[in-house]
Order: structure tokens, then C-alpha cells, then sequence
């Protein structure tokens, strides 16, 4: 489980503005940002490998999780960016690679989003992903209204995406989330786009965590809907029971 402070905040958007993270995926993703969230890997190598400057490496890294060597990681000049992750397990390192704890950076409408993974990249060693962004996670954030003063519930809140984008506007957000990895993760993201403020984050199961007096303007809600059998092991951002309702 990641560790969650100021620190760790401070380090991660430091080396995303430093390597100009955001403006680079924006700009060689285009018009996919907004269709689906993870990128063909041998394509978006390949762009970053012809299009990307000295920072490739640490591009590549929180993009595609491909692992900087020992070389790279010594000539990286946000060394004590980088140990500050190794101390919050985002990041991990042995005697010749520098890499990540299964996590990367996934970009949309401008925010900085920690999450897993994608499964089917070549670089995902936890296959049995439990905190991810998939195209459900943009349809739904498709269609989040901005609206001022509001007062917001997101259920089975993920990496906190919708939350996050109702929050650019909202008054409040309650954020609720039964996974203790992916609360951590919400904590972080939030913090990462400067809503910590806003959203409040509340580690339960769906309502059990709420209080029979609280009204809010909108409800949004990702809960895992997939139909699968007692007899299938699949993460648990996925799995709906046999029926998908569960």
C-alpha cells in the first residue's frame, strides 16, 4: 500500500511538471485522450522513443511502466524526487533497474491520475489488477455536470476520477470506497489535482459509511458489475457476483 503525505505529493507533481508529463501524453495521445484511457503500448513507445527529449525515461516509466536502468536513474537530476517514491512504495528499485509498484500516471481533461496498470501491458506484474481507469470510468466521467454549491456522493470510488472531476466545481464530495489500496490511492489523486479540500474520503461499504440525515445533488456511482462465476479469482473493481449485481 502506498504511504500518502505532503512529501510524496510535493515529489510526484515535481518530477510531472519537471518532465513536463502532462503536455507531453496530451500531445502525442491527441483526440484519444478523450475515447480511451490507455494507449497501444508498442505504438506509444515508439512515440516517446522518437518524439521525447532526456526525459524519456521517466516518461516511459509513469507512462508505460517500463523500468529506467541504473545509467538512467544515476543521470536523472530528480534523484531525491525519485527516493521519496521508493519511501511511499510508488516506485521500486534493485542493483540495475528503477521501477514502478505495478502503478503509472494515466491523463484526462488535464488531471494527473494515479492508478494500476493496464493487465495486457508486457510491464504489469500484478495481472489481478484491483485499482484501474477503463473505458466505463470515461463514459461515466463523460458525463459529470459542473454545477457550483453542489454536494456529492461518488460510490465505489476507484482512484477517485469522478469525484475528482465533480470536485472542480462541487462544494463537497464524499468519496466512498470499501478497497484500503484504492483509498490510498483516492488520497493521493486528490491531493495530486489540489481537491483535498473538497473531497473527503470515507474507507466502507457503500452507505454503511454514510449517515441517514445526509442529502446530496448527485449520486455517482462505478461499482463492479462484471458477471463471474464463485469459481473465477478476478480483482475486485470488477467482479459483480454470478449475477453482476451482487
Amino acid at each position: 500500500m502506498i504511504t500518502v503525505n505532503d512529501k510524496v505529493v510535493d515529489a510526484l507533481n515535481t518530477i510531472l511538471d519537471k518532465t513536463d508529463y502532462i503536455f507531453v501524453i496530451k500531445s502525442l495521445r491527441g483526440f484519444l485522450e478523450f475515447f480511451d484511457p490507455w494507449s497501444d503500448f508498442e505504438r506509444m513507445r515508439d512515440l516517446i522513443d522518437r518524439n521525447v527529449g532526456q526525459n524519456k525515461p521517466l516518461i516511459k516509466l509513469f507512462c508505460l511502466g517500463i523500468p529506467m536502468t541504473k545509467q538512467e536513474w544515476d543521470a536523472c537530476e530528480l534523484k531525491d524526487e525519485i527516493n521519496t517514491l521508493i519511501e511511499a512504495n510508488i516506485l521500486k528499485c534493485d542493483d540495475t533497474h528503477l521501477s514502478t509498484n505495478n502503478y503509472c500516471i494515466v491523463v484526462y481533461q488535464g488531471l494527473r491520475l494515479l492508478t494500476e496498470l493496464n493487465p495486457w501491458y508486457e510491464t504489469c506484474k500484478n495481472k489481478d489488477t484491483d485499482i484501474y481507469i477503463g473505458l466505463d470510468s470515461l463514459r461515466l466521467a463523460e458525463n459529470i455536470k459542473f454545477n457550483k454549491q453542489d454536494i456529492v456522493l461518488d460510490l465505489c470510488s476507484g482512484t477517485g476520477i469522478q469525484g475528482i472531476l465533480a470536485a472542480r466545481s462541487a462544494k463537497k464530495v464524499i468519496s466512498v470506497e470499501l478497497n484500503p489500496k484504492a483509498a490510498k490511492v483516492i488520497e493521493l489523486n486528490a491531493k495530486l489535482n489540489g481537491l483535498n479540500n473538497i473531497i473527503e474520503i470515507r474507507e466502507g461499504d457503500l452507505y454503511s459509511v454514510l449517515s441517514d440525515d445526509e442529502v446530496f445533488s448527485a449520486v455517482y456511482v462505478n461499482p463492479p458489475f462484471i458477471p463471474i462465476t464463485k469459481d473465477v479469482i478476478y480483482p475486485i473493481c470488477g467482479a459483480g457476483g454470478e449475477d453482476g449485481i451482487d
